[in-house]
């Protein structure tokens, strides 16, 4: 029994971590929903309010993540957004627009006493010195720009930023899509916590997926649920049938699990494939990862929510849907590769170690 309340004791850290976690993603979820028509009403254009979910994007790529917790902690920013999709939008048809960022966030802060007291990191144990030192081993001079130039190293890298892709294109044209339907603010966030739903079932099934070591299938059928999305939540203008709720509704549960599975699945892959060609399991690989795809994933997101802002705005959303459903189409076999024939994909630069003396 005692051993079993020490190890809870050690746990502790991680409450309130989670906790603001949950409710960080919850202020950043009240944003979609509503602050379009807010802007619209206020004179500001669509292309130029895509600016302001690119700069939100900008701040979240200041983030680092860690594989092994990636699914956990992207459920609980799902669940995040499914509360505050449905709080946002109960809060703002109670009284206005700020209310939900005062009211959340004073309930966000609530997590301040619990992060002072514990910290942000947990205690170390003393079996834990060795894996820890053999992580946060730095090689000098260690060289990882060939990874650059690997075929499926920029695959999954791509497919990772389809995921802010997805969102910065929602977040811009999603909201004055559905202002045709005339619904109030609760159900507006309702529509938006299908998504948040979808993106929690997908970050468990990506992290059970991963650990089997089946990430490469999960991320080809997400995938092809995006293309499906995106072919009738305007639907295209190929398609001989009226924008409906239902069509719209229905979309964001398959686009929820795939931006998901290309957050998760993407990541995992990122990663065994640097240490496929040799890298060394420890911390500057991991940091030389992330910051290549969140560069890349910020800069897609930078340039996909003003763009579709403009396309939506000038041509019509079925119109941007349609463009966002031929690059998904279009990136199909590529996943299909990286699942069935990954050999195809392969690249044949491995890392190479400097001399032993440069170890410290």
């Amino acid at each position: 029994m005692y051993e079993v309340l020490a190890a809870l004791k050690r746990m502790a850290w991680i409450v309130p971590l989670a906790y603001t976690y949950l409710w960080t993603a919850a202020i950043f979820a009240m944003f979609p929903p509503f602050y379009p028509g807010l802007a619209t009403s206020r004179g500001l254009e669509a292309w130029k309010f895509g600016f302001v979910f690119s700069a939100l994007k900008c701040g979240m790529s200041l983030g680092s993540f860690s594989i092994r917790k990636m699914g956990t902690m992207e459920a609980i920013y799902g669940i995040g957004n499914m509360i505050g999709s449905v709080t946002g939008g109960a809060l703002i048809d109670l009284w206005a627009f700020p209310l939900p960022f005062f009211v959340v966030g004073v309930v966000q802060a609530l997590s301040s006493p619990f992060v002072a007291i514990y910290g942000i990191i947990p205690k170390e144990r003393p079996q834990d010195s060795a894996p820890k030192a053999r992580i946060m081993q730095k090689i000098e001079g260690a060289k990882f720009w060939f990874l650059l130039t690997d075929p499926e190293f920029l695959v999954c890298a791509i497919s990772f930023a389809f995921n802010w892709i997805l969102m910065g294109f929602n977040q811009t044209t999603l909201e004055p899509h559905l202002s045709q339907f005339q619904l109030s603010s609760t159900h507006l966030g309702e529509i938006y916590m299908v998504q948040s739903a979808g993106y929690v079932i997908a970050s468990v099934l990506s992290a059970i997926f991963c650990n089997m070591q089946k990430e490469r299938s999960f991320l080809f059928v997400c995938h092809v649920m995006a293309v499906v999305a995106y072919l009738i939540v305007g639907p295209i203008p190929y398609i001989p049938i009226s924008p409906n709720l239902w069509m719209a509704g229905s979309a964001q549960l398959g686009i929820g699990i795939a931006t998901s599975a290309y957050f998760v699945c993407s990541s995992c892959l990122l990663n065994t494939t640097a240490l496929s060609r040799g890298c060394p399991d420890n911390l500057q690989t991991t940091s030389f990862v992330s910051s290549v795809t969140f560069g890349c994933a910020v800069l897609c997101a930078c340039i996909t929510a003003p763009t579709a802002g403009y396309v939506s705005g000038t041509y019509g959303y079925r119109t941007a849907s349609m463009v966002l459903f031929g690059v998904l189409f279009a990136w199909t076999p590529v996943l299909l590769i990286l699942w069935l024939r990954p050999s195809l994909l392969r690249g044949s630069k491995r890392f190479r170690y400097p001399s032993q003396e440069n170890y410290i």
